[in-house]
């Protein structure tokens, strides 16, 4: 039989594996179609982060001729708005501050020339050009030939330039060039507010592989509206200057290194999704990347730090919303103070209370880590974050809650404070783009049956609570917000718990189809599945008999 028949065949036989709950548990069909083993051990056979590492050779690992415009996004700001994102030059790396001039890019670089057909790109928009450095101390400790605690070490990106371009038609074709740059690409913007239907593809913890590149492939061939990436993008903070993976980040004078170069690999591969398709974004742990001013996430603000401007929320990119079609859409931060009384909060309540169901009746939210998934790793990592800001989102009907952090792929049934509820909201954990895969769950059952990681406690039989680290969760940092499963009476559940639809441990992403004010459809896409086959498609139902669906607004919304 050719190996690919086999794989797939393999991968189909789990994907029907049922537990013995009502839940669907299905355990690293990857390994097991590659190397005939569904035990978590087989994945140390991976590599670049649990994941293939891309051939040395490879187009994304250098930069295109001076000139071209690469890295591209079109970042979403209204149905007539976007913000278009791209680089040109190079970048550097180098120590003591030899790469650290101001980038240069050709005369004329900083222009989109656009238009609703290829051949007439009359339109203009001018972009402000900038760059951002990241420095840091590498630690002789690491033994590295001629590097000493003094060796400062410094990354200088090329310009970056960003262009507004306003005015334009609601589910329109438009076609761009960027600067000296020939090459005409092309974004369709997405349909009018309140209108159906409309697609949002959404993927988070991507790195730099190969699973990485096949998640972004057919993300694309899933032809989204909207993409959202949910925070955790190169992972460049785990590599040191050399581009070498070191797990645990090495401080020296207060900083930790952070491989720059894996920002720009990751553009130039995202670049066939996000160049043709308007993109929101979140932060996740691994944008923190912190500077020597004492600064974070400057990375990510630069290359993906727009948010829309009609959200009202004091112009910061951490947290923001905004109406795509028939829903608002809400991206909130645990990286930023959340608790009731502080701005982001405060923020969230006249927002979510401004919302005008008869215009966007489907509300859906995104923040990086979740409150609802079962996976051992990172489990109730942000039980503090859940007690302080779930009441709102049940209060106001949010529908649907995206995530990732956790790698691996869980769909919940409609939740509130951890139980089943038919006015609560569906979580969907995707943090399964590229790296690599968690494969333990936190409930009993599961790790007494397949692996007991360090995480565990033999005197419960538990996975031991989370101790919230200071550099994850500001405000809650060093803080246990400690919760037992309202079943097992326990920290962690004995079996996987009945608000657990599906979990599993693979590649690949999710798309949410908006068809009507009251139905959807859910889609899980694994890597492994032929193109454009979904592992799982399941319909979702906005229950008019919630209170909490129904709810008039405060004042009219203005996008």
């Amino acid at each position: 039989m050719p190996r690919l028949a086999s794989m797939v065949i393999a991968a189909l036989a789990l994907a029907f594996a049922v537990s013995a709950h009502a839940g669907i548990t299905v355990r690293h069909p990857e390994i097991a179609a590659l190397y005939g083993s569904s035990q978590p051990e087989a994945a140390t056979a991976f590599a670049e982060l649990g994941g293939y590492a891309l051939p040395t050779n490879s187009s994304y690992l250098r930069p295109p001729a001076d000139g071209k415009a690469e890295q591209v996004v079109v970042n979403y700001q209204s149905a007539g708005e976007v913000v278009i994102s791209w680089v040109v030059g190079h970048s550097s790396v180098c120590n003591d501050h030899t790469c650290a001039a101001v980038p240069v890019a050709p005369a004329g670089s900083d222009v989109v020339r656009y238009g609703s057909t290829k051949s007439s790109l009359k339109s203009r928009a001018y972009g402000a050009g900038g760059y951002y450095s990241q420095d840091y101390y590498f630690p002789a400790s690491l033994n590295v030939t001629g590097v000493s605690d003094s060796s400062q070490f410094n990354y200088t990106s090329a310009r970056i330039y960003s262009a507004r371009l306003t005015g334009l038609k609601s589910a329109t074709r438009y076609y761009y060039s960027l600067g000296k740059d020939s090459t005409v690409r092309s974004f369709k913007t997405t349909p009018r507010k309140g209108a159906f239907p409309l697609r949002i593809g959404s993927m988070a913890d991507i790195g730099i592989s190969v699973n990485a590149t096949e998640t972004i492939r057919k993300m694309g061939l899933s032809n989204p509206d909207l993409l959202l990436i949910v925070g955790d993008f190169a992972y460049a903070n785990l590599f040191d200057f050399r581009g070498v993976l070191n797990y645990i980040p090495v401080v020296a004078r207060g900083l930790t290194y952070s491989y720059q170069p894996r920002w720009d690999a990751l553009g130039r591969m995202l670049e066939g999704v996000t160049g043709r398709v308007p993109v929101l974004t979140t932060q996740g742990n691994h944008e923190m990347e912190l500077q020597s001013d004492g600064s974070m996430f400057k990375a990510w603000l630069s290359r993906f730090g727009w948010n829309s401007p009609y959200s009202k929320s004091e112009g910061t990119p951490f947290y923001y919303s905004a109406n795509v079609g028939p829903v608002h859409m809400v991206s909130i931060s645990p990286y930023v103070d959340f608790v009731p009384g502080t701005a982001q909060y405060d923020w969230l309540v006249r927002d979510l209370s401004n919302v005008d169901r008869s215009v966007t009746p489907w509300v859906v939210a995104m923040w990086h880590a979740p409150w609802y998934h079962t996976f051992a790793s990172h489990y109730k990592e942000l039980e503090c974050h859940r007690l302080a800001v779930e009441p709102l989102l049940y209060k106001y009907g949010v529908n649907v809650a995206l995530h990732g952090h956790v790698h691996g792929y869980e769909r919940t049934l409609k939740v509130y404070d951890q139980v089943e509820n038919a006015c609560g909201t569906v979580y969907l954990t995707a943090g399964n783009a590229g790296v690599g895969l968690n494969t333990d769950f936190a409930d009993s059952e599961s790790l007494t049956l397949y692996s007991r990681p360090t995480s565990y406690d033999n005197s419960t039989n538990c996975t031991r609570p989370v101790t919230t680290n200071a550099t994850l969760i500001y405000i809650a940092g060093g803080k246990i917000c400690r919760t037992s499963d309202p079943v097992s009476g326990k920290y962690c559940p004995n079996t996987q718990p009945s608000w657990s639809a599906r979990r599993e441990a693979a590649h690949g992403f999710v798309t949410l189809d908006f068809l009507s004010p009251t139905r959807a459809v859910i889609k899980y896409f694994r890597n492994l599945a032929p193109d454009g086959e979904a592992t799982e498609s399941v319909e979702l139902t906005r229950d008019l008999s919630c209170a909490n669906q129904i709810r008039k607004p405060r004042n009219v919304q203005r996008q």
